[in-house]
């Protein structure tokens, strides 16, 4: 006999452990959801235009995902633990409040575009970064 799926909701949104895709745009949340570490199956993960402040270290938990949206949130920094997703290739994070990004981003191999519009950056090479949206323009 199958094992049923874990369901639970974010937002309002029924997701269950199985689910590859999950958007959770604009669904008014203040913080990262903590059910979403048990998503181990996901891939594509949507939190446009919420109100997130920070993304926790348990972001690593996700090993499969592919693409991370967290545009139009509060975030201000990220986590070290960012760089443990070693499938993601897609990683948007305009209009934020980063004006940093952590070292690690570069063990992101496999990333492929990373677009980091209207973030207040501490430096010149933020600056540039603001203006371009592929990774590769930077290899």
């Amino acid at each position: 006999m199958e094992e049923q799926p874990f369901v639970f909701y974010i937002g309002g949104k029924e997701l269950k452990s199985t689910d590859t895709i999950a958007y959770l745009h604009n669904r008014e949340l203040a913080e990262f959801p903590s059910e979403i570490k048990c998503l181990t199956n996901l891939q594509h993960l949507n939190l446009d235009f919420n109100q997130i402040t920070i993304l926790p270290p348990e972001i690593n938990f996700l090993t499969n995902l592919k693409t991370l949206s967290l545009s139009w949130n509060q975030l201000t920094y990220l986590p070290k633990e960012i760089g443990k997703l070693s499938s993601l290739t897609d990683l948007d994070l305009r209009a934020n409040h980063l004006s940093i990004l952590p070292p690690e981003i570069g063990n992101l191999e496999g990333l492929e575009r990373l677009i980091l519009f209207y973030n207040p950056w501490e430096s010149k090479w933020g600056t540039l970064l603001n203006e371009k949206t592929q990774l590769d323009q930077f290899r």
